[in-house]
């Protein structure tokens, strides 16, 4: 029977093993190595008791996420400092179990073996056989099923104790955005004894397998198998598919699924080619897509291509990545898949990160803790079309298409914020909302006659004044009040998340001009002889009303964000902290992924701001009329 127990020796042992990695990160108790080690020295006696004796209960994971190449997520979870010695001692005393149970054809987890390994076997065996397969269970470590790992831990033999403690770290609770959360099924990755209960779980495939006599390689979840012929992979791929539903309550992810020539497959990142002597080899200098971390809690949109940081710590070039250093983490910033990197904090990079982002043609975006717009570093290559700009500037020199543009921008925004004045006063009548709107709709026909410029500006603050006379309507928490618009600084919570969220969608869009052929300083509705970018604010303004407002209604209203998303500061304003500054960039790109019906066609509006970028350049480049987007309930 294989059972362990634990010793003070044991526990310290553990310690050094934590500290002798490059850099641990703690979860929620913030505990160093060295801290524990001295906490075990105190305390191990009595820890070790509990140990032996089953009555240890695992603390919570501090929970995050991963983002892959593909804009997908995958979980992970920085365990307690103690939890992380105990479990390093149990994969010390488990060493000799992995190496002499668990199958030859497994790699991963198992200490003298690898990614190293796992790519020379396989280039032996695809050098005789030439097809194979390639198959992965769709989210495995999140669906892995608690009865079905206990059940394995019994029949390798693990005592009752033993198995105990494991399944206690298997099902041990996460903190998610401040909450515990409890779970009924997967076990976290980023723990160690993650890859042992992985292999303990597939083990009875692995078993599955040599019994038929099927070449195979099992890299953790990624399983690849050989065969002779396309219908013997396929078969085989089918088999173990069906083998994933009845034993394991897994299923295959068929997006991820490959049977076809060995050599063509990519396989823990790797590309491969055949030479001239028939051999596999690893192809030179080419790797498939890898996964990515990313150290913000929401999950990434794929339209969004962004990535935020809210942290301080050092950017730095990573082989064809960056990487982001901070006290707690070391993250890879995934640039093959990114845009623009946001960053909202104090951070150092060197002309190596420089060098990386703009080979990757990623836009770099500064701000300050007020959210003031500090500067933005644009790759090498990004060429406008000079006839174009040609014709923004005669348009902005020429008063009446200036006008034209400029009156179309606010139209268009006017429209879009009367929607949300109207569905307030459908669900919460009010005669302070059918006032507004009855003043709005008088200043909207004054707006579309006026042929001045600067007497739209007046009638658009008239309006602007008369929608957020509203605002202590539309929300419905009493712990918010908006009173008046404030800015630099914001002077209360409400006024802080306009102003935040304003500058997320003036540098979202930002961006997107940057890559197209316009050039982002000639704006027309806002002055262009004082800022260095006019354009993005202008379109901005159609999609305020629709995406920043509304962010700001529903966290409010459905009590996403409290008090303590707040901080003060000493210029006397009110902002956002860094848990508030990331509920909020999450809820803004939920919010861009967010689709909506137009002429029987699904547009998000990250779609639409393409769009709008779009059609202005065809009113420049192609003269054609430009109508700004006006949604339609």
């Amino acid at each position: 029977m294989i059972n362990f127990d634990f010793t003070v020796e044991d526990l310290l042992a553990g310690c050094a093993v934590l500290r002798s990695k490059d850099k641990f990160s703690p979860g929620f108790d913030k505990m160093t190595p060295d801290a524990a080690d001295t906490w075990i020295r105190i305390n191990g006696e009595k820890l070790c008791r509990r140990l032996n004796e089953a009555g240890y209960d695992a603390m919570p994971a501090s929970g995050f996420n991963v983002a892959k190449a593909n804009g997908q997520y995958r979980r992970l979870a920085r365990l307690t400092a103690i939890d992380s010695v105990i479990q390093t001692v149990i994969i010390e005393k488990l060493e000799s179990f992995t190496q002499s149970v668990f199958s030859p054809h497994s790699f991963a987890y198992i200490r003298g073996r690898g990614t190293g390994a796992a790519l020379k076997k396989f280039c032996s065996y695809a050098g005789s056989y030439p097809y194979g397969a390639k198959i992965d269970p769709k989210s495995c470590f999140d669906n892995i099923d608690f009865d079905i790992l206990e059940a394995a831990l019994k029949k390798l033999n693990f005592t009752m104790k033993a198995a105990g403690l494991l399944m206690e770290f298997a099902k041990m609770p996460v903190i998610v955005e401040g909450q515990v959360l409890k779970r009924d099924r997967g076990i976290i990755q980023g723990a160690p004894v993650s890859g042992l209960l992985c292999n303990i779980y597939f083990h009875a495939l692995d078993k599955e397998l040599e019994s038929k006599r099927i070449p195979f390689i099992r890299y953790a979840d990624d399983i690849v198998i050989l065969a002779s012929s396309y219908r013997e992979a396929k078969d085989a791929c089918d088999y173990i598919g069906s083998f994933f539903e009845k034993n394991l309550a897994l299923k295959v992810n068929k997006s991820k699924t490959f049977v076809g020539e060995s050599e063509k497959m990519v396989y823990l990142g790797n590309k491969f080619i055949r030479d001239k002597t028939g051999r596999v080899v690893i192809r030179s200098g080419e790797r498939g897509a890898a996964v990515h971390y990313e150290w913000y809690q929401h999950r990434p949109i794929n339209s969004a291509r962004s990535i935020d940081i809210l942290s301080d710590g050092i950017l730095r070039q990573k082989d064809y990545s960056a990487l982001f250093d901070t006290d707690a983490a070391k993250s890879v910033i995934p640039l093959e898949t990114v845009d623009r990197i946001n960053i909202f904090s104090s951070v150092v990079f060197d002309s190596g990160f420089l060098d990386a982002v703009s080979r990757a043609g990623v836009y770099v975006n500064l701000f300050g803790r007020d959210y003031s717009f500090r500067g933005r570093f644009i790759p090498s290559g990004a060429l406008k079309d000079q006839r174009l700009i040609f014709e923004q500037l005669a348009a902005y020199n020429n008063p009446e298409q200036r006008l034209q543009l400029a009156k179309e921008f606010d139209l268009a925004s006017v429209h879009n914020l009367r929607l949300n004045i109207r569905y307030y006063n459908k669900n919460y009548p009010d005669k302070a909302f059918t006032s507004a709107l009855n003043r709005i709709n008088d200043l909207y026909r004054r707006m579309k006659e006026t042929d001045d410029y600067e007497n739209l500006l007046l009638i658009e603050a008239k309006i602007r004044s008369a929608y957020y006379g509203c605002y202590d309507g539309f929300l419905r928490n009493d712990k918010f009040v908006f009173g008046e618009r404030s800015k630099r600084p914001p002077l209360n919570e409400v006024n802080s998340m306009i102003s935040f969220g304003n500058v997320v969608l003036y540098n979202y869009i930002a961006t997107e001009i940057l890559k197209s052929s316009l050039d982002i300083r000639i704006g027309y509705l806002h002055a262009s002889n004082r800022r260095l970018e006019s354009l993005n604010l202008d379109i901005a303004e159609i999609f305020r009303p629709l995406i920043v407002d509304r962010i700001i209604f529903t966290l409010i209203n459905k009590g996403e964000i409290s008090s303590d998303c707040f901080e003060s500061s000493g210029d006397g304003g009110i902002y956002l902290n860094e848990d508030g500054k990331r509920i909020l960039i999450r809820e803004f790109y939920n919010k861009l992924g967010t689709t909506q019906m137009i002429k029987d066609k699904s547009f998000s509006y990250a779609m639409l701001i393409d769009e709008e970028i779009r059609k202005l350049t065809r009113r420049f480049r192609n003269g054609e009329k430009y109508k700004a987007f006006r949604q339609v309930r």
